[in-house]
């Protein structure tokens, strides 16, 4: 079994699944597969845009479609990805964005996570989302805006409801004597604060979900995947206004109208004391910065 087709395997996706009719540069159809592997082993992720045509991008005189590369053993795990220079930052559009955009359909609730796998996931539950490439990846490279494939999605398919779903461990605390341990939060809190304030001009509800710090699992594709009531995780993921302490799976707070500093609260950053009480196991017997 190579990477591509355990990857497959985890997420549940049939090779029927991972196909689609697309529209190609000459405006004809023709098949089209989601994910494919390289001669090394590597899952290449190919794009498409919400109207169901094949992504390209300008080299030189060569338009080419657009990729980016899940590598199976990077060099450096920080960067797992890989992507042509100078390409941007593009939503991947999963088979239900695709469907609803086309057809002009109401979608109550768009979501929008982080990673490829991750959206995909989501679209096999029957729910509309799209894929980022990184926490910040919402936005149109060029203008300090929400990214026009969200900003068209939206205003089309008359979304009501915008939730980020994020990692379990976006709250998370790496201990490092000497080093500031907010730097990573404030990554987090910048991108969903910004992300705020982008759909402000729009009519919608913004919501931002996370996976349970208690978790097991890291990303809601792993949730999806190894759960075993995993329509208790669906219904978490639709059930907006519930209560987390109430929750099991998923955590969501509404932050539509909400100042930035309550946004702060939510990762621990209004506040030393703030701070350390919700890192306490950590940092009780510890000096900080």
């Amino acid at each position: 079994m190579n990477y591509l087709q355990q990857r497959l395997k985890e997420l549940g996706v049939t090779d029927k699944q991972n196909k689609y009719k697309a529209v190609n540069i000459d405006k004809k159809q023709q098949e089209f597969t989601f994910f494919t592997s390289d001669s090394n082993d590597n899952v290449v992720i190919n794009y498409l845009t919400p109207s169901g045509e094949i992504e390209y991008f300008s080299q030189g005189k060569k338009v080419l479609p657009f990729t980016r590369t899940r590598l199976k053993n990077p060099e450096n795990p920080k960067y797992k990805y890989h992507q042509e220079k100078g390409t941007g930052i593009i939503p991947f559009s999963t088979p239900k964005i695709i469907e609803a955009y086309k057809k002009g359909e109401k979608v109550k609730t768009l979501y929008i996570t982080e990673g490829e796998f991750k959206a995909f996931s989501v679209d096999q539950n029957k729910l509309v989302c799209f894929g980022i490439g990184g926490i910040h990846n919402f936005k149109d490279k060029n203008k300090n805006n929400v990214h026009p494939y969200i900003y068209s999605f939206i205003e089309k398919c008359k979304v009501e409801n915008v939730v980020i779903l994020f990692d379990a461990d976006c709250l998370k605390v790496e201990f490092q004597e000497g080093k500031e341990l907010t730097t990573r939060l404030n990554s987090f809190y910048s991108a969903l604060n910004n992300f705020n304030e982008f759909l402000k001009p729009l009519d919608v509800s913004v919501y931002f979900a996370h996976i349970d710090t208690k978790s097991e699992q890291k990303g809601i594709d792993d949730v999806l995947s190894h759960v075993k009531d995993k329509d208790t995780v669906i219904d978490e993921l639709k059930s907006l206004t519930v209560n987390n302490d109430a929750r099991k799976y998923i955590k969501t707070y509404k932050i539509t109208g909400i100042s930035p500093y309550l946004i702060l609260k939510i990762f621990g950053l209004d506040s030393v004391q703030t701070f350390f009480q919700l890192n306490f196991e950590l940092l009780h017997d510890k000096e900080f910065i």
